[in-house]
């Protein structure tokens, strides 16, 4: 009987044990459970955590302006869209820019700043492509060749207009190189014809026009007697004493008789001769008396004389010599030589 008693206390001993074991482990499944899902030691807390706040850049507000600012503004930007309309950036940009100076947290002018800002850049970056391609196109429209005198006269005049009556810019020598574009216009010579005038540059800076028919273009065959040289311009100093530009564009007549007191020899001399007026006498732009007056010279009077002559009629219903001459530094025209004598 006792031994039974003890048995029974056995089995409910070991179901104890039993039962307290199941227990524990339930205990520590949970503990593991909730360890886990608080992330470590001291992740759960009754405390509630902070919360995290992220920074963000300040948001642009909108200012609200009085009423009579607000006009000012959008008067400033009707006046910039009015300019903006007729393609003037610059100006809109420039009417927005100063409304920005005492506006400068208006968000309409900001936006308008930037539109007009970025239409200007294009406009600008358009009109550099244009010059670029206008200027590819002007080189490849104008080509230069190099000409040089085919006359064995002497010298040639370069004027500052296309015609007889344009000042003298400078003198090309026989043989000297002169650069030619192809720029021609017509004018009048003093033989009373229309002629080509071309547009030559001399050197860099000086340029002007003559005469076709007294320069001709270089070519490889073609050989000077002269080298190159710098053109050198007329003086403008007392005309005795400087030497003066051949008049190269009337003819030389083949032959000249004496008239008045000038010999044929000296009718074609190839030097100056100094020629004074035996009363007051008119220079005129052709060789007859009916052409217009170009100056007057009176008695005493000094005119310049290289040789150019041709044969004319006079008011008297004769044929008369007539000798181109220079009086000053840049007037030239024709008179007679009965009215002259040598100086």
């Amino acid at each position: 009987m006792m031994q039974q008693q003890r048995q029974a206390r056995r089995r409910r001993s070991d179901g104890n044990v039993a039962i307290a074991a199941a227990v524990g482990i339930a205990m520590l499944a949970i503990i593991l459970f909730m360890f886990a899902s608080c992330g470590g030691f001291g992740g759960c807390s009754s405390e509630k955590p902070a919360e995290t706040t992220v920074e963000t850049p300040e948001q642009e507000k909108s200012v609200e302006y009085p009423e009579a600012d607000r006009l000012r503004i959008s008067g400033a930007i009707a006046e910039a869209a009015s300019q903006a309309s007729s393609k003037n950036y610059s100006g809109a940009l420039n009417t927005i820019s100063k409304m920005l100076k005492e506006y400068p947290d208006s968000t309409e002018l900001k936006d308008k700043y930037d539109e007009y800002a970025k239409l200007l850049t294009a406009q600008k970056a358009a009109e550099a492509e244009s010059d670029s391609s206008d200027g590819k196109k002007a080189d490849a429209g104008e080509s230069s060749k190099t000409v040089t005198m085919a006359s064995t006269d002497g010298a040639v005049n370069v004027r500052n207009e296309p015609s007889y009556k344009g000042s003298v810019v400078t003198v090309i020598e026989q043989g000297q190189k002169v650069s030619y574009n192809g720029k021609t216009e017509q004018g009048p010579d003093s033989d009373g014809s229309t002629y080509d005038w071309l547009y030559v540059e001399v050197s860099e800076g000086v340029a002007g026009w003559v005469r076709s028919g007294l320069i001709s273009e270089v070519t490889a065959d073609t050989k000077t007697e002269k080298p190159a040289e710098e053109a050198k311009p007329a003086e403008e100093t007392k005309p005795a004493e400087e030497e003066k530009p051949a008049e190269s564009e009337p003819e030389k007549p083949a032959e000249q008789t004496a008239t008045g007191d000038l010999t044929a020899d000296e009718l074609r001399t190839s030097s100056m001769l100094v020629l004074v007026p035996r009363g007051d006498t008119v220079l005129r732009a052709e060789a007859t008396d009916a052409s217009a007056s170009v100056s007057s010279v009176s008695s005493g009077g000094e005119l310049y004389y290289y040789g150019i002559s041709t044969s004319g009629p006079g008011d008297d219903g004769a044929t008369h010599t007539w000798c181109y001459v220079q009086l000053g530094a840049d007037t030239f025209g024709w008179v007679r030589a009965d009215q002259v004598n040598v100086g």
